[in-house]
């Protein structure tokens, strides 16, 4: 019967591939007629640092040679196993384990039965220690050099590439980052969901996109011009995509969605916060309608009531029916159709976001006491002065101004985003009633409010 082994393949970065391991590690194999009974491939972050991941793979090996899965462990370098000094404690749990290992492009390391064996093995490990550590040591120095020419010594976000002279590259964005990254912001701070979101990215960009993205997206800093080390503290400033108010908002806004239970697939139905329960209605009280699949086959408009404790009145509307009264509603409206012209006033929100986030990030920064509290103090008299300035501004004002067309036409051009969009812009509001005494599929009565555009 052939001997069992597994193959380890350890990859240390995106750019190797253990494809490059594998034909040697099958070929050792082959020819000494093992058949693989297992692979163990770890990737991620470097063997000199150490790698949590490594440790469990690690575990699955001594547990696998230990329950008589495999009697070999074929690894195509020894630097591939380890690099921080703990080869002879590894190859010790191999041994305890019932096991070997074999490293294929240095056989020489395989027999530590004797003296010659083990000296070579440890003057190995030694040797991938100190070019581990060398490397280390040039990365972190480049990195250094970097920093101190003002670039950016890390990759690029989505949305930027790196440019520049090899010691001094910076964060440059790209015309799709400048054209979506602040909607992308937009998008979130106005509420919607981060699946929301990455559907509508993937429409724009052509690639795939995952909640968990948008959300990491949405919390780096580096949209706002400042990209960050470990430590919270600026490195390499570049130019901003999103200004320090929009970032911060969005980051609040999602730092407090909370789950939802049974939250409803895809976008919001066309009348969501905009159709009220008419019964509710006349009684006083302003209960909300939503999007509800009461039934197999039909989806309906629930009242939801209104208050903490909220429970309907059992209040139903068939979504379509609704949904198609209030398109035929403004598609055949003649009144003029008015967009909102905006006139900017005075705003000092940004200015007051990026000097908040200076004073966060000040702690963090590694001053002295006495620049720290200099520094602290001028952010702080900046902070009152820019306060004094925004509640004194002028705010924006908007006025309405005549498209030439009418509000059916207006609408009719528009697909179903926009024709919600238009309904929550304009803050038309629906007042649906179900007939007392008729039937549950019987038409429905839908009154609209006095003033419509």
């Amino acid at each position: 019967m052939s001997e069992q082994a597994g193959v380890w393949l350890r990859v240390s970065s995106g750019a190797q591939d253990e494809e490059h391991q594998r034909p040697d590690c099958e070929t050792w194999c082959e020819s000494r007629e093992y058949d693989v009974a297992a692979e163990y491939i770890v990737h991620g972050k470097s063997a000199f640092k150490g790698n949590p991941k490594f440790d469990e793979t690690w575990a699955r090996v001594i547990d696998d040679m230990r329950t008589g899965r495999i009697s070999v462990l074929v690894v195509w370098k020894q630097d591939r196993i380890d690099r921080k000094l703990n080869t002879f404690q590894m190859m010790a749990e191999i041994v305890k384990a019932g096991g070997r290992v074999e490293f294929v492009t240095q056989p020489h390391l395989n027999d530590l039965t004797t003296m010659g064996g083990r000296i070579a093995l440890k003057v190995q490990e030694e040797i991938a220690h100190v070019e581990s550590r060398d490397k280390s040591d040039r990365v972190v120095s480049v990195h250094r050099t970097i920093r101190a020419n003002g670039g950016n010594p890390g990759r690029a976000p989505w949305g930027y590439v790196s440019a520049g002279d090899k010691y001094a590259k910076r964060l440059e964005p790209i015309e799709e980052g400048r054209r979506l990254v602040p909607l992308i912001f937009e998008r979130i701070a106005s509420g919607q969901s981060l699946q929301t979101v990455a559907t509508w990215l993937e429409s724009e960009t052509g690639r795939e996109w995952w909640a968990f993205r948008v959300a990491l997206l949405i919390r780096n800093p580096t949209y706002r011009g400042h990209r960050l080390n470990a430590k919270g503290v600026t490195v390499h400033r570049c130019e901003p995509l999103v200004d320090a108010a929009l970032w911060t908002r969005a980051n609040r806004t999602l730092a407090g969605k909370t789950g939802k239970r049974g939250a409803a697939k895809g976008e919001s139905a066309l009348l969501t916060s905009v159709i009220f329960c008419g019964p509710c209605y006349e009684r006083g009280a302003v209960s909300p309608m939503y999007r509800h699949p009461a039934y197999p086959g039909y989806t309906y408009y629930r009242c939801v009531g209104t208050g903490t404790s909220r429970k309907g009145c059992g209040n139903l509307i068939r979504l379509e029916l609704a949904d198609s009264r209030v398109v035929e509603w403004l598609s055949t409206m003649g009144a003029p159709h008015q967009a909102h012209m905006l006139i900017e006033g005075e705003s000092y929100e940004t200015e007051l976001a990026e000097v908040q986030l200076e004073l966060a990030e000040l702690p963090k920064r590694g001053l002295s006491d006495e620049d720290e509290d200099t520094e602290r103090l001028r952010l702080r008299e900046l902070r009152d002065e820019l306060e004094e300035k925004q509640r004194n501004a002028r705010p924006d004002q908007k006025r309405r101004v005549n498209m030439g067309i009418t509000v059916g036409e207006h609408f009719r051009a528009l697909d179903a985003a926009g024709q919600r969009a238009y309904l929550l812009d304009e803050r038309i509001r629906v007042y649906a009633w179900r007939p007392v005494g008729e039937r549950e599929f019987s038409p429905i009565e839908i009154r609209f409010p006095d003033a419509v555009p």
